[in-house]
Order: structure tokens, then sequence, then C-alpha cells
């Protein structure tokens, strides 16, 4: 798609909005609009003239380039990490989504100004890296367990906090406590995520890195040079928050009582066999091995027979 396919789908007095949203595939003719306008802004009155010439026939000289088109979001005096800095974006090698993208952020600058990218920012604040948005769904974790990274980080879980709001039957407790239950308090500060975090303190030493909430939160990190090591941290992390998750639930539904740890070392074992089980399958188990043996932390391959590592049994 070129920036002269655009001008012939907008008309040469660039207004034809639908056409150019249904051309960028996007929904909003809103925002095409505001693309048509940024144009007819910057372009000068010789630029124009050269439309309509266009528009009525006239064949433009091959030698001549097409009028090279910037735009910029324009935030004014408006700050945010949400907004990130400005740049200028060619309307030429943009694709839709970088254009979509910028353009959502300059229709809602003001809501977007100064807020935080994740609701446990307060939380964090001096305690382990920003979020690692780009890890949340990086294999070999789910694609279930990486969207309730995401929910958690947003702040889009349904705690008992929260849901009191709008259900009087519903009780703002915590299930397994008598403290309020947050987002905050349902991952990283009810008293029955001890064991569990005890235990994954003595897994992240097993990786030689050390375990805090910020990084059980907001991802362990990653280094592409020793990618098989923090593919694993995270995928472990990942499993550690779907069995806090899976246990409350389990808790509310019908007040069965079960140790997240319990859960996240069985929820452990069945990804490895289910892994073990394919790989074997297809002859591959080499790949097994450069996938979740890391120096044998989660298991060992003995003779082609999978034994998982004592904290897991």
């Amino acid at each position: 798609m070129t920036l002269q396919q655009l001008v012939d789908n907008a008309g040469p007095a660039l207004a034809d909005a639908q056409a150019v949203s249904s051309m960028l595939n996007i929904q909003s003719t809103r925002a095409a609009q505001r693309v048509l306008q940024l144009w007819r802004q910057r372009l000068s009155g010789k630029e124009r003239s050269l439309l309509l010439d266009y528009s009525t026939g006239t064949v433009p000289d091959s030698k001549d380039p097409f009028p090279e088109v910037h735009i910029s979001p324009l935030f004014g005096e408006l700050e945010g990490r949400l907004l990130g800095d400005e740049r200028q974006i060619s309307l030429h090698t943009a694709n839709k989504k970088i254009l979509y993208k910028q353009y959502i952020k300059v229709i809602n600058k003001k809501n977007l100004c100064n807020r935080a990218p994740t609701t446990w920012a307060n939380r964090m604040t001096g305690n382990g890296p920003d979020p690692q948005w780009r890890l949340l769904y990086k294999p070999p974790l789910k694609k279930k367990t990486a969207d309730l990274q995401w929910r958690i980080l947003h702040g889009a879980v349904g705690s008992n906090a929260f849901i009191s709001v709008f259900t009087a039957a519903v009780s703002s407790q915590c299930p397994f406590c008598p403290l309020r239950e947050t987002v905050f308090h349902a991952f990283s500060e009810c008293g029955r995520l001890a064991v569990l975090f005890t235990l994954l303190t003595n897994v992240f030493n097993l990786f030689s890195e050390n375990f805090s909430i910020g990084k059980f939160i907001y991802g362990a990190g990653y280094n592409r040079s020793n990618q098989r090591k923090w593919q694993l941290l995270n995928f472990i992390s990942g499993e550690a928050k779907l069995a806090i998750y899976v246990t409350r639930k389990r808790r509310i539904e019908n007040n069965t009582v079960q140790e997240a740890a319990t859960v996240f070392c069985c929820n452990i074992r069945c990804c490895l066999k289910l892994e073990f089980g394919f790989y074997k399958l297809t002859k591959d188990l080499n790949n097994f091995r450069n996938i979740w043996c890391y120096k044998n932390v989660l298991c060992t391959l003995v003779d082609d027979h999978l034994t998982f590592a004592n904290f897991l049994l």
C-alpha cells in the first residue's frame, strides 16, 4: 500500500474518510478523519494543486518524487509513559498498526496522561524491574497463563473487594483470611502464599537468581544469551500465578482448601509429562532436554526416562 493509493481513495480534496478507513482496515472513521485533517493541514498550496491536477488526468513526471508527508502525534504539554515520545511518522512507510496506535493515543491523550502502565506501579516502587510485557506470551508459557498475567498486571481480576462494590451479597473479605481481598492481597500479600513463595525462593536459587515479589508479578527477566534459563523462570512464575488463581476459584466454588504450592507442583508435573510424551512420540527428546532440562532443575532424562526434581514430588 502506497501513499498514492491512499490519495486515490481519499480523493483530491482528501475528504473521503470512510474510504480511507476501509482501505486501512480500521474500524474508527473518526481516526481516518483525523488522518485526512492532518494531511490537509500539512500540504502546501503547490502540493494541493498537484493533487487536483492528478485528479483531472494530468500524468505526473515519473522522475518527480511523490510528496513525502510526515505526521507526528501532538500531545502538547501532556506527558506520560503510555504516550511515549513524540516522533515523526512517514505516511509512505508506516503500516496501519503504527498509524492506528498513534491516533488512538492522540484521541485519548488526556486519559493516558501521567497514567501508570500497571495498577502495581505504586506497590512496586523500587522493588524489581518494570513490567516485562514481551515476556508474558513467550513459550513455553501457555496462552491462558499469559492472559492471566496480563489481567493481574492491569488489576482485571475479580477480587472480592471489587465484586462487593457491585454485589451486596459478596463480602470484600479474603476467602482465606480476615483481610480485605484486593488483587494485591490475592497475589502477593495473603498469608496463605507463604509456602508457595518459600518454594519459589528455593527454585529461583537453583537458577542462581533471587526471588522477589517484583520479579514474580512483573516477570523474572530475559537475556537472549541465556534464554533457556529465563524462559523457564518466567514459565515457573506464570504457573505459580495460575495456581493461586485456581485455588482461590475452587475455594469460592466448593469451599475446598488447597495449598497453592501443591497445585503449582502438580501443574508443573502434568506439563512435563505431556511435553515428554509428545517429544518421545516424535523421537525428539534432545529438543525436550534443551527446553525443560536446564541444569536439571525441573527434571532429568536418564535412558529416556523422565524423573522429576524432588521439590515437585
